[in-house]
């Protein structure tokens, strides 16, 4: 008899140790949750506070890559929100893909049709490749709508980290018609790579 109320004493007191640790863990994923947002609100509220401060002395171009910026942030802010902070159910990352081709071909067909100077390719490249990732085929093809090599370094330092097969890299290199340019282009490959 004494064993078996020892038995159960010791199982009562199992369990209620095991209650008490998952009573820590709810606690303690509560508060990082109300800490985050907490966070994701004043974030927020700093966006808002610089684009009504600064939004208005921007170019057009601009005005336009800081939009796309903003809902990419919105929405990884909005991701980070939903986000559950269970530890055991980590969903895999999604590696990044390339525009689709009937997506790139439309973006080609618009550089070409309205702009006309280098200023303003490398100015929509920049804004194309702010919000999506290119093949190294794409921001080769990209390069070649740039007329000066001096100009196609500007897009190619824009298109660089965007691109998904940087192993490929020596293709996109080829654009270059003076080599001097392409030491450039290549030297910028290196810094970046050695800050990653």
């Amino acid at each position: 008899m004494k064993k078996a109320v020892i038995v159960v004493c010791l199982l009562l007191l199992f369990w209620g140790l095991t209650e008490g640790k998952e009573v820590k863990a709810q606690k303690k994923e509560k508060k990082q949750k109300a800490m985050v947002e907490e966070s994701i609100r004043a974030i927020k509220k700093e966006l808002t506070e610089i684009e009504r401060r600064f939004l208005q002395h921007l170019t057009y171009f601009e005005r336009k890559e800081y939009e796309k910026r903003m809902n990419r942030i919105d929405q990884l802010l909005s991701r980070i929100g939903e986000a559950e902070f269970e530890e055991d159910e980590e969903e895999p990352l999604q590696e990044n893909l390339p525009m689709s081709e009937d997506a790139f071909e439309d973006s080609v067909r618009v550089l070409r049709e309205k702009y006309s100077f280098d200023r303003d390719r490398l100015s929509f490249i920049s804004t194309l490749v702010s919000g999506q990732w290119v093949s190294a085929q794409q921001a080769q093809r990209l390069l070649k709508e740039i007329q000066f090599d001096a100009n196609r370094v500007k897009a190619f330092k824009d298109l660089y980290p965007k691109i998904t097969d940087k192993e490929n890299v020596s293709m996109v290199l080829e654009v270059f018609e003076f080599s001097s340019y392409r030491r450039d282009a290549e030297d910028f490959v290196k810094a970046w790579n050695e800050q990653k």
